[in-house]
């Protein structure tokens, strides 16, 4: 190669380099900066795709109220105290504002019984009821041992459980506690499950779940699962009962085979469906013995719905449809193994993890797919972090109202049936 080809060559090198440096340059300062968390994201900002309809900040979904049409929602008035908001969908209103000493620390449609336009509530170690027509206050009332564990409840009586010592161990125990809605006093104790009395170091037993329902021959019965605890070191005893409430006495107490800490009950008809942490059960509430169970599927507890008589579940990536009867797969989808709500209304499936969906709960086909609008600053879980996912299917506009709570904000979605 001649003297002049070294010379040509390297100016060629030159101005590649060069490009480079200037391209680089260019990709330090870039026109838009993607936020590193959904905490940096301004979502004032965020453009929604098809069927967004609204947003509001601050707010906290409480309870839908399909045959008003009106949510019940906690928002904060201008950067003030927290409120209860009862709002009116098909003319975006307002109906009334109540100040509570609502806290956040309680999610939606958990911790609280409704009947009769009286909505209980419990959060932490305040109860209060109102009364969902007006706003009014019916009864605000600070407790000292009440347990953030779900509330179920017949007409106007509730029932929960209660943490209390045990005289005879001097232990921590869980009984279950019988109350009124428009009553502000303490619940009274109902009955204590029949612990060994062994216990662990410092706890005889807790209540997991109950569930009220009435049998054939009209009587209030309670569902319940419960924890026999151990000494240290040696597994706790599960159990799942039936009491009979009318007659004050316990049908049945029969063990049950998987790891429960926690889960999702559903009573349907004369079966109560339970996901756990590695098992769905579908029991026989009339006598206690298990139709059917499914192990190792790395469930999601609270994801458990119903469909018809048929059972919805996420079971690792997949959410799947099961016979409520015999346990067997009708469908299995593939809609990714980060799915953190869902929810059947009428005869469609809403799914949020990476991406909002909506398929046929019937078929399990895919429908719709709506994008993040958190994907730049969440990849991995796509629409940040799901507090609720609720919604009401409206017959006379055949329309989907579908409310959606990332974080601390509250979107609205309309969707055509």
């Amino acid at each position: 190669m001649s003297s002049l080809n070294y010379k040509l060559f390297g100016t060629q090198i030159g101005l590649c380099i060069l490009i480079m440096l200037l391209v680089f340059s260019c990709k330090s300062e870039p026109d838009e900066i993607i936020p590193e968390t959904c905490e940096d994201l301004d979502i004032s900002e965020i453009e929604f795709e098809e069927g967004f309809v609204d947003r509001r900040l601050d707010t906290n979904l409480k309870m839908v109220f399909p045959e008003q049409k009106s949510i019940l929602f906690s928002s904060k008035i201008d950067g003030g105290e927290e409120q209860l908001i009862k709002y009116h969908i098909p003319t975006q209103s307002e109906l009334w504002q109540a100040e509570t000493w609502y806290e956040e620390s309680a999610g939606a449609l958990v911790n609280n019984h409704y009947h009769d336009n009286i909505l209980f509530y419990r959060n932490a170690h305040l109860e209060f009821a109102i009364n969902t027509q007006d706003g009014s206050i019916v009864f605000d009332e600070e407790r000292t041992d009440c347990d953030d564990s779900g509330i179920s409840g017949l007409d106007y009586t509730y029932y929960s459980k209660r943490e209390f010592i045990d005289e005879a161990t001097q232990l921590k125990s869980s009984a279950i506690v019988k109350g009124n809605v428009l009553d502000p006093a303490i619940p009274e104790v109902l009955v204590v499950p029949p612990y060994d009395a062994i216990g662990s170091s410092t706890s005889l037993g807790r209540v997991m779940s109950i569930n009220a329902f009435e049998n054939e021959q009209g009587n209030v019965m309670l569902a319940v699962r419960f924890h026999d605890n151990e000494p240290f070191g040696t597994p706790f005893k599960n159990f799942f009962s039936v009491f009979n409430v009318s007659q004050n006495s316990w049908e049945y107490i029969v063990p049950l085979k998987h790891h429960i800490t926690g889960g999702n009950t559903i009573i349907n008809n004369d079966v109560v469906f339970m996901a756990t942490q590695d098992s769905v059960s579908c029991i026989d509430l009339n006598t206690g013995i298990a139709k059917w169970a499914t192990a190792g599927y790395g469930i999601l507890r609270q994801l458990l719905s119903l469909y018809n008589n048929d059972v919805i579940i996420r079971t690792g990536g997949n959410i799947e449809r099961r016979d409520g009867d015999t346990g067997q797969v009708v469908w299995s989808s593939n809609l990714g193994d980060h799915i953190q709500r869902f929810i059947v209304v009428n005869e469609r499936l809403f799914c949020v993890g990476r991406e909002f969906t909506v398929s046929d709960v019937a078929s399990g086909n895919l429908l719709l797919s709506y994008a993040s609008p958190y994907a730049n600053c969440d990849a991995e879980y796509g629409f940040g972090y799901i507090q609720d996912l609720h919604g009401y299917f409206d017959e006379e506009t055949n329309r989907y109202h579908i409310f959606l709570n990332i974080d601390d904000h509250l979107l609205f979605y309309e969707l055509e049936g």
